[in-house]
């Protein structure tokens, strides 16, 4: 029958303690240790990704670092004057690190065990290198990868911002930049296109000037064109661009003229007077009116001769020549 003797017992109970002592001595020099991921090899430009503490580290240790860089720094100090946990070796001047492993994608940009793309509509094209979720969207976006595009009316930045310009037929503005894909509604211009036209253009991204010729020389309506106070004096149709048809004028060409402008040529457009003069046998203001008794002829400027028997004639006398009169115009003595 075999057997420990005493004395093999007590070594192996002293070598196990002193296992023990230098397990937590290694774990003691370990503890509070940092982890930093920098692209130089400065601890303060990088990013603190693990620091421990106040409990003791296992020796045994891996963690995630949710950056890239180009450089990993371990990094621990003991401060004079400082208290620090229960376990920590303050004397320390050396740390056993018997083994460093780092593993990652070689470069920026892709995520997961595979190095996968970040999703297309992370800001920086950067994403959580373990799930690939997105820190920021673009502009424009929302979701955890990024791939909902803004609420209609909505756009930018965490789609913050509200669309306020006018966009054709109506349409939501485009939700990455506000602006309007298919350009302006009628009546509107400007980048966003919340500037209604300038005087005397309309229609979309105000492309079109107006006629001109609206009553009271006002501009036309921003969306359609169209004189909202009518057209003006001498000019009809639905933009108010045509000139009044023969025989009419004013505002819309609603009146006609008189028919009595001397050589049978209409009447001015605007005002509806005869430019060239009445014809014979009228006046007046739109040569409407017929002469009166006693004169007759162009504007009824001629006098008629005193050797009519009256005062009714047209050149001639219409109903004879007084007894010491004869002639045409009854001007010659019998």
């Amino acid at each position: 029958m075999s057997g420990y003797s005493s004395g093999t017992m007590e070594r192996n109970m002293v070598n196990r303690r002193f296992s023990w002592l230098l397990f937590l001595r290694q774990r003691g020099r370990f503890a509070g240790f940092s982890l930093y991921v920098s692209n130089t090899t400065d601890r303060n430009d990088g990013f603190l990704c693990y620091n421990n503490g106040p409990e003791l580290p296992p020796l045994d240790f891996n963690t995630n670092c949710l950056t890239y860089g180009q450089y990993v720094i371990f990094y621990n100090e003991r401060v004079n004057g400082t208290t620090y946990p229960l376990g920590y070796e303050i004397n320390s001047v050396f740390t056993e690190l018997c083994e460093v492993t780092v593993t990652g994608c070689s470069s920026s940009g892709v995520y997961g065990k595979n190095c996968e793309a970040c999703p297309y509509n992370c800001q920086g094209h950067r994403c959580d290198i373990i799930n690939g979720t997105c820190f920021i969207c673009t502009p424009g976006w929302l979701g955890p990868h990024c791939d909902k595009a803004c609420p209609a009316g909505y756009y930018g930045l965490k789609c913050e911002s509200k669309c306020v310009g006018h966009c054709k037929d109506s349409k939501t503005c485009n939700h990455t930049n506000g602006l309007c894909n298919n350009g302006c509604d009628d009546g509107w211009t400007g980048l966003n296109c919340t500037k209604e036209c300038p005087s005397k253009t309309y229609g979309p991204d105000c492309v079109h000037n107006c006629s001109g010729q609206c009553l009271r020389d006002v501009a036309c309506n921003i969306t359609t064109g169209k004189c909202d106070t009518g057209c003006d004096f001498g000019y009809t149709g639905e933009f108010c661009e045509t000139e009044c048809p023969f025989g009419t004028y004013g505002p819309d060409c609603v009146h006609n003229c008189s028919g009595n402008c001397l050589g049978a040529v209409a009447c001015n457009r605007t005002t509806g007077t005869c430019d060239t003069g009445c014809d014979f046998g009228y006046t007046g203001e739109l040569c409407e009116t017929g002469c009166s008794d006693g004169v007759y002829g162009v504007n009824c400027s001629n006098k008629c001769s005193k050797g009519c028997t009256d005062e009714n004639c047209d050149m001639n006398c219409i109903n004879g020549c007084r007894s010491s009169n004869e002639g045409l115009k009854c001007d010659e003595n019998s």
